[in-house]
């Protein structure tokens, strides 16, 4: 097994449960039937983590070629994976199939958002953190990774206005999603 092998295949695992960790909520959700009330906003987010999970897996192929693997940078990484696995697991709730009661996303998403948000934020920071350990980045790709982003994500922790979430979200997906998609890979 070669290194970017071994790498790959740690951040394989982690990635892998968040996104079976989303499909479960779902799963969960459907079985609940009329006793979940839908609601945009974490259909959206969940959307948009699945959408960088992908985005994150797909970018471990230009790791193919590595020579060295610092424990540190190691460490580094996973540690940015689980921000999305934590990230991924807050989006929707676990409702108990067993009980009675409603399951409301809407407020879910609400009281759930700083952990949501908070992850992408630490995430955010932790990539920037590794990529800078490998080149050295652009003002621009630094400001955007280390403060526009996360002040978008922090701008959702602080202001509670609906129809501000459903716009950010919305736009984010549109400005992040439509390109990610159309990303090829050589």
């Amino acid at each position: 097994m070669t290194l970017s092998e071994l790498s790959f295949a740690l951040t394989s695992v982690i990635l892998g449960i968040a996104l079976t960790n989303i499909a479960a909520s779902l799963h969960r959700l459907f079985l609940a039937g009329r006793r979940v009330r839908w609601a945009p906003e974490p259909l959206l987010l969940t959307i948009l983590v699945t959408l960088i999970i992908v985005q994150v897996w797909t970018d471990q192929w230009y790791i193919h070629d590595l020579k060295a693997l610092y424990v540190g940078v190691a460490f580094l990484d996973v540690l940015r994976m689980m921000t999305l696995y934590f990230a991924a697991a807050s989006a929707l709730p676990e409702p108990d199939l067993l009980g009675e009661e409603p399951v409301d996303l809407t407020r879910y998403y609400y009281d759930t958002r700083r952990l949501s948000y908070g992850a992408l934020i630490v995430g955010l920071w932790l990539f920037g953190a590794v990529f800078a350990i490998f080149r050295t980045p652009s003002l621009l790709a630094a400001l955007q990774q280390f403060v526009l982003v996360p002040g978008i994500y922090a701008l959702l922790i602080l202001i509670r206005r609906r129809w501000f979430h459903l716009l950010v979200l919305v736009a984010t997906l549109g400005a992040y999603g439509v390109p990610t998609l159309l990303i090829t890979l050589r």
